[in-house]
């Protein structure tokens, strides 16, 4: 619910001075390395915990009529996650070059609606 309720502030804060706002979606991790850390475990796991999160950005999105870029998808369709990530995390390479598609593709199909 902070979670929720601090985005949505953060969208008011920058359509406030003009801006337009897109979320993006951040791309899959090596969940495999963080699904145990104590941590996460009140909160049924480290997958449990990002998909709240993803849910919490479409729930705001949804309020607000604001556009999400979905970087999360592509890594996660392949199956081989590790593969485009230097580490559990960042992406490689091939990595970013898969978000600058997807980010290119959405602001080019989505102009009009994201720029008026």
């Amino acid at each position: 619910q902070t979670y929720i309720r601090e985005l949505g502030q953060l969208y008011d804060k920058c359509t406030a001075i003009g801006a337009k706002v897109v979320f993006m979606r951040p791309n899959d991790v090596n969940v495999a390395v963080f699904e145990n850390y104590a941590r996460y475990r009140p909160y049924g796991g480290y997958t449990a915990v990002y998909k709240q999160f993803h849910q919490g950005m479409k729930t705001v999105a949804a309020q607000k009529g604001c556009h999400i870029i979905d970087n999360y998808t592509p890594f996660n369709s392949t199956g081989d996650v590790p593969s485009y990530l230097i580490d559990t995390v960042h992406p490689n390479d091939y990595g970013y070059e898969m978000m600058k598609e997807t980010i290119a593709t959405y602001l080019l199909n989505n102009q009009a609606s994201i720029c008026g």
